[in-house]
C-alpha cells in the first residue's frame, strides 16, 4: 500500500513537471512566432518601402543610384595627377608592367625546364599576387593554396 501511494505521487510529479514543461514550451514557441511574424511584417515593409522608392524614382525619370555616381572624367584627371602636381605617364607604366609579368613568366619557365624549385615557388608567389589583384579569382584561389600548402604544410623535402 505504501509503495502504491509512493509510486502514485511519483507519477503524479512527474504528471505535473511534465505538464510545466510543456507549457513553458507552449510560451516559448508562442513568442518565437511574434517575432517571426513581425520580422517578416518588416521585410514586407521595407521591401515595399524600396519598390514605392523605385517606382517614384523612374516616374520622375531619374533613378537616384545614377545621380550619385562622381564625375569619371574629373576623377580620372585627378588620379594621373601626382602628389608633386606632374603629370603621369600611364602608358608607360603599363608598358612596364607587362614587360615586367612577361620576365616573370619567362623565369617561371626557365625554372621549370631547370628544375629548380626554389624559383618556381617563387614565381608561384608573384603570380598569386597577380591574380588577386586581377579578375580571375579561380586562379588566385588556387595559386594562395598552393603557395600556403607550400610554406605550411607540405614537407621541404617534397
Amino acid at each position: 500500500m505504501v509503495v502504491r501511494k509512493r509510486l502514485a505521487k511519483m507519477v503524479q510529479d512527474v504528471e505535473n513537471k511534465s505538464l510545466g514543461l510543456f507549457k513553458t514550451i507552449e510560451l516559448q514557441a508562442s513568442a518565437i512566432e511574434k517575432v517571426r511574424g513581425e520580422i517578416i511584417a518588416n521585410i514586407a515593409r521595407k521591401k515595399q518601402e524600396w519598390l514605392d522608392k523605385r517606382a517614384a524614382d523612374r516616374a520622375v525619370g531619374i533613378i537616384t543610384s545614377y545621380k550619385k555616381q562622381p564625375d569619371w572624367k574629373k576623377k580620372q584627371q585627378d588620379q594621373i595627377k601626382t602628389a608633386a602636381g606632374q603629370e603621369r605617364d600611364v602608358i608607360r607604366e603599363n608598358a612596364l608592367i607587362v614587360l615586367n609579368l612577361g620576365l616573370l613568366y619567362l623565369d617561371f619557365i626557365d625554372a621549370c625546364r631547370g628544375g629548380f624549385s626554389a624559383r618556381v615557388e617563387k614565381c608561384i608567389q608573384c603570380f598569386a599576387v597577380v591574380f588577386q589583384g586581377s579578375a580571375a579569382k579561380n586562379y588566385a584561389r588556387e595559386t594562395m593554396h598552393m603557395v600556403a600548402c607550400l610554406k605550411k604544410i607540405w614537407k621541404p623535402e617534397l
